[in-house]
């Protein structure tokens, strides 16, 4: 990840924590998909790993205040 992607990175997390609905849309978006691939590639089920993926996306919304990502968004999520 570049310079320029680590600064926007971090600028989305920091809304994402201060509860900036946009900021969960954006994370959502971004990462969503990828983290239900890798999900259903573990279990039996897509319909499994879409609800295990929406609950922990859900929790994580809740916890937000308590998020912190040290390297990359992504690293944390996966």
């Amino acid at each position: 990840m570049s310079g320029t992607a680590k600064i926007e990175e971090a600028a989305w997390i920091l809304r994402f924590r201060t509860g900036d609905i946009d900021a969960f849309e954006w994370l959502y978006n971004r990462y969503a998909k990828e983290m239900m691939d890798f999900a259903a590639g573990k279990l039996v089920s897509l319909e499994e790993a879409r609800d295990i993926i929406h609950d922990l996306l859900v929790e994580l919304w809740a916890k937000r205040e308590q998020v912190h990502i040290e390297h990359s968004l992504r690293a944390y999520l996966m």
